[in-house]
């Protein structure tokens, strides 16, 4: 009965160690407070301290928006700021590193005069100061343009609508320094109303239409900034129109709002898409929960997608949703250790939307910009990595900094970024403290072998006498026998 019930505890041990842990509930949706104002075809912009500005766009009246608005996802309010210099509809903007936004490419039609009003002048909202200032005109007049970060100082122009209403091929290079555009190499064909995003060092143009055909278009095309030329980069299962966007920081890109099939109706209106930049495939994700056009998207670099605003026909709305797409977190077990020694660091990754079986990550302890000491970890999915990372023996005393990057989902790079972690290597001890170290060591070990000794006596004294006994016993049944 024992080897039977040991048996079926064997199986039912088995049965739990090849029985996968249940995975994490997958993510929703959820609302947020209302914008200030109800807008659609706004200018969006995720700034350097993650913060989301908002400017311009249509509120329903007869003239565009004049209202800047600056939203803090971490406390969740809206501050005012500063009005722009004019009031446009589908202008694209982008936060560069010299604190400044740059905002290119509105339009709005004069219904009054029957006229079309294009932002030819670059618009420049300082953040710390906040102020706004004109920069140069374009060379010529291009509305709904696309605009993304070619590098820290110059920003690509995409495509758009011409002074006729046709799509453009044209793209430009503005210089923030200079306050310059310079012409570069053409989109390999005419689109309006894609979506253009950095990419790690490049530049992407995903969907658009032709303004011939009024078709939405599948492809993604890749601008390479080394080369300053396009190329084909791949082609979604589906054409996609009048999208906003975002790549986020798992690495995958995200749209929302766009139109399907012919652009001249509402067909598709709201849709959401998770674009894997692999293959260009759609990855399933939950539908947000409102359907519009000419949305707000921001992928935040704690791990959330943000929606704002949009249009459901004719009425813009003030919604706001966010979708977490990742979590991180990092933490080392000891805050302070000697040179010659280390500390053990840990960091998880849970990516919602990125196909992976396992991720891996560098570790690195950093002085003022060097690099002192790396170790590479990593961890399969739903687990946390570990690794001990060594403190070199010649590190004078004071605070050194951690840092976890360059992030891997297998073979798919990322830019999830963590928190940087702190160590205080303390001062190295002397040759004399080394020596009362290894004399108290020595002490120890004397005293733990005595008294291991003494109970060594003792057991050896207890098996003499046992065997003592047992031959006494021997002895005298032999003698009765």
């Amino acid at each position: 009965m024992r080897l039977v019930f040991l048996s079926s505890a064997l199986v039912m041990l088995l049965l739990v160690s090849i029985v996968p842990p249940a995975s994490a509930a997958a993510p929703e949706w959820r609302s947020l407070e209302d914008m200030p104002e109800a807008l659609t075809s706004f200018t969006t912009v995720e700034l350097l301290d993650g913060r989301v500005l908002v400017s311009m766009g249509w509120d329903g009246g007869q003239v565009p928006s004049g209202e800047t608005w600056i939203f803090d996802p971490t406390s969740g309010e809206w501050q005012a700021a500063a009005d722009p210099p004019g009031s446009f509809m589908a202008a694209s903007g982008v936060a560069m590193p010299d604190g400044r936004v740059y905002i290119f490419g509105g339009l709005w039609l004069d219904q009054d005069a029957m006229t079309m009003n294009y932002q030819e002048e670059v618009l420049i909202y300082d953040v710390e100061e906040d102020i706004w200032t004109s920069g140069a005109p374009r060379p010529e007049a291009v509305s709904m343009l696309e605009a993304a970060a070619l590098d820290e100082e110059r920003i690509l122009l995409v495509g758009g609508l011409d002074s006729g209403m046709m799509a453009t091929a044209a793209c430009y290079i503005y210089d923030t320094v200079s306050d310059s555009f310079t012409a570069t190499d053409d989109l390999l064909k005419p689109r309006v109303a894609g979506v253009a995003l950095s990419y790690l060092g490049d530049v992407l143009y995903a969907g658009g239409s032709d303004s011939v055909s009024l078709v939405a278009m599948k492809e993604v095309f890749r601008y390479d900034a080394s080369s300053g030329t396009w190329s084909l980069y791949g082609k979604m299962p589906e054409g996609r129109y009048y999208d906003e966007g975002a790549i986020g920081d798992d690495g995958l890109m995200y749209l929302y709002g766009g139109k399907t099939g012919a652009t001249t109706d509402l067909t598709g209106t709201g849709t959401f898409r998770v674009v894997d930049m692999v293959d260009c495939s759609f990855i399933t994700a939950p539908a947000p929960p409102v359907t519009v056009i000419g949305a707000g998207v921001v992928a935040t670099g704690d791990g959330w997608l943000m929606l704002f605003g949009g249009g459901q026909g004719n009425a813009p709305i003030a919604s706001v949703s966010s979708l977490r797409l990742f979590e991180r977190d990092a933490w080392i077990d000891d805050i302070e250790c000697a040179p010659g020694e280390g500390v053990r660091v840990h960091a998880e990754v849970q990516a919602n939307f990125v196909e992976h079986d396992s991720y891996s990550m560098d570790v690195l302890l950093i002085k003022n910009g060097t690099v002192l000491s790396t170790e590479r970890m990593t961890a399969g999915r739903d687990e946390s990595a570990s690794v001990y990372l060594e403190v070199p023996e010649d590190l004078g005393p004071g605070s050194y900094e951690i840092m976890v990057r360059n992030v891997e989902f297998e073979a798919k790079g990322c830019d999830i970024a963590f928190p940087s972690l702190t160590v205080n290597v303390t001062e190295a001890p002397s040759p004399t403290d080394r020596i009362g170290e290894l004399e108290d060591q020595l002490a120890e070990l004397r005293d733990e072998l005595a008294g291991k000794m003494d109970a060594w006596v003792g057991y050896a004294i207890l098996v003499i006498v046992i065997i003592s006994l047992g031959i006494m016993m021997i002895s005298i049944r032999r003698k009765w026998w």
